[in-house]
């Protein structure tokens, strides 16, 4: 689609306005939206709702079906790892376990899980070595921690070849049970991680006078059909959008634990709001740096990529990021650094491509148009510009160095990103225009309503009433590069 300005002429009395248009065809409005997340580059809204992003056939056809709420608020579940590693509450002493003997290992006071029959496995770090301890018998109550009677599992008399400190980790590895007995292990239940988000409501409102009428946007098809607003109309949709995509991106919760709304407005009338991209991201996946240490510091380019790609490899270990490919949304400032800290990197087999959610067609990357891909950390690293970082309107210079990392989609190739609303068409039920006409009507071709008398001003007010929630729908599957300067 292409979008363009022109003037208030013959053209515009022959052609159907964007009002009519949307009328007559509902869908429309997934394509304008479209076009103004293509044009302006509101990155994270667009992949939200589809635009500009992997997708498999089975999302596709229900991308529809997930844009509907129907409550204040949104509740999912995320099964973490099922295992955890226990600590140790007592050191454990090198040379103890020979001959087959039991011993007593103490563990801190959150592991009363484990049970007899299990393997707990310690690795040696200094020599890279592994050994493992059967578990015979508790827990049983040492203070605030919990004792056990364990082995070393071996095939001769072994002892521990070193002592292992107190708080070192160890792993459930396996279970083990001898043949004739009817012992069996308890395996303890892991709950899924539960969240919530609230939804915010967003009531934005212009009011259009006839000069406002007088230039006007042509939004033109790919099929050559057109269809015109008011320019005024098609910056109150830019604007609009632009509204939802700094909600999705920044938003901050205004309700506390106990599903108390603590924000209000003027009047007392309670302000809901649910937290964005940012505010959902898992407390430790985020990558703090100093901008000082790498603007214009080429000589220290080596330390961030060290510790990039340290922080990567350690969270896709501990989240079970099994992708091969991640995406970083970076703004401009930290993609022109990335682009140099990870010169050495690039990848040039081929470009970057994306799958239009409705036809399913394969697409050039749109919303992000500048692109770049390197071989890093264990994965393709593709690197794409997202401009909410740099608005000068709206964020500081130094925010144009924040980036987000996440694979493209979860293990069933769905978005990470999801946003909701209340309606029950989607998109094209709420985002539609609501219009109060004064002397001038948008429902009859922006002509004259006979009302000029009643009205103090000549034109009309045009307003939305949304309501959104946007999920993160796993929050350890993200890094927030997050910079400061100190």
């Amino acid at each position: 689609m292409q979008i363009y300005n022109g003037t208030y002429g013959n053209a515009t009395t022959t052609t159907a306005t964007l009002t009519a248009a949307q009328i007559a065809h509902p869908e429309i409005i997934q394509n304008i939206v479209q076009s103004i997340c293509n044009q302006y580059s509101y990155t994270f809204t667009g992949i939200a709702l589809g635009y500009g992003r992997y997708v498999t056939e089975d999302e596709i056809k229900k991308n529809t079906d997930k844009l509907t709420i129907a409550n204040n608020n949104v509740q999912w579940a995320v099964m973490p790892r099922v295992r955890e590693r226990v600590t140790l509450g007592a050191q454990i002493n090198s040379g103890v376990g020979g001959s087959g003997a039991a011993f007593t290992m103490t563990l801190n006071t959150a592991f009363s899980w484990v049970r007899a029959g299990m393997v707990m496995k310690y690795y040696y770090a200094a020599t890279g070595q592994y050994i493992l301890f059967l578990v015979l018998s508790g827990p049983t109550a040492n203070g605030a921690d919990w004792d056990y009677s364990v082995k070393i599992v071996s095939s001769a008399s072994a002892t521990t070849p070193a002592a292992i400190p107190v708080d070192s980790e160890l792993g459930f590895s396996t279970i083990m049970q001898a043949s004739c007995t009817e012992d069996t292990t308890a395996i303890p239940t892991r709950y899924p991680d539960q969240y919530k988000n609230y939804n915010t409501i967003m009531k934005p409102l212009k009011q259009i006078c006839k000069d406002g009428v007088a230039t006007v946007t042509w939004f033109k098809a790919d099929n050559g059909e057109m269809c015109w607003t008011p320019i005024e109309e098609a910056q109150f949709e830019q604007e609009s959008l632009l509204n939802l995509e700094q909600g999705v991106v920044y938003g901050k919760s205004t309700v506390n634990a106990s599903d108390v709304v603590y924000v209000t407005d003027a009047a007392g009338n309670s302000v809901i709001a649910g937290d964005g991209i940012l505010q959902q991201i898992a407390s430790g996946n985020i990558f703090s740096y100093n901008i000082n240490d790498y603007e214009g510091q080429p000589a220290n380019y080596a330390t961030l990529l060290a510790d990039l790609q340290d922080e990567i490899v350690d969270w896709s270990i501990l989240n079970g990021i099994t992708d091969t490919k991640l995406m970083v949304y970076a703004g401009t400032k930290l993609f022109a650094l990335l682009q140099q800290v990870l010169a050495d990197q690039a990848d040039q087999s081929g470009g970057c491509c994306f799958v239009d959610y409705r036809s399913g067609n394969i697409e050039e990357a749109v919303l992000n148009r500048s692109i770049s891909k390197y071989r890093f950390a264990g994965f393709e690293f593709v690197l794409l510009k997202a401009t909410i970082f740099d608005n000068p309107g709206i964020q500081s210079p130094d925010e144009s160095y924040t980036g987000l990392i996440m694979p493209d989609s979860d293990c069933l190739g769905n978005p990470l990103i999801k946003l909701f609303f209340r309606g029950g068409c989607g998109l094209k039920d709420v985002w539609l225009s609501k219009y109060i006409a004064g002397s001038i009507s948008p429902m009859s071709g922006y002509g004259r309503t006979g009302q000029e008398a009643s009205n103090t001003y000549s034109g009309y007010k045009i307003f939305k009433e949304v309501e959104y929630n946007v999920i993160v729908t796993d929050p350890s599957k993200l890094i927030w590069m997050q910079p400061f300067r100190a």
